[in-house]
């Protein structure tokens, strides 16, 4: 879980898309004042392999949103779809 303590602060975060057998869901998003996010991490591999400790860097970038949507930001991350009407 990723947990902003902040209380006015917003912020980005992106996990590394390049660390083999591994994929992060979502891969990233925006964390916004106070709140938390759920993360899996999910294993797979077609061939054995063999596991060492390894330091994985999250990036994240404080974030500022547009004047009309700083009382009500929208929270986002890579598993949200966009509708767009027909």
């Amino acid at each position: 879980m990723l947990r902003n303590h902040s209380s006015s602060k917003h912020f980005r975060f992106k996990w590394p898309a390049t660390v083999p057998s591994l994929t992060f869901s979502p891969a990233s998003g925006h964390l916004l004042a106070g709140s938390a996010k759920d993360v899996t991490l999910t294993f797979q591999s077609e061939a054995a392999v063999k596991l060492a400790p390894a330091q994985l860097k999250l990036a994240l970038s404080q974030i500022t949103h547009a004047p009309e949507l700083a009382d009500a930001p929208p929270d986002w991350d890579s598993r949200s779809q966009v509708r767009l009407p027909l």
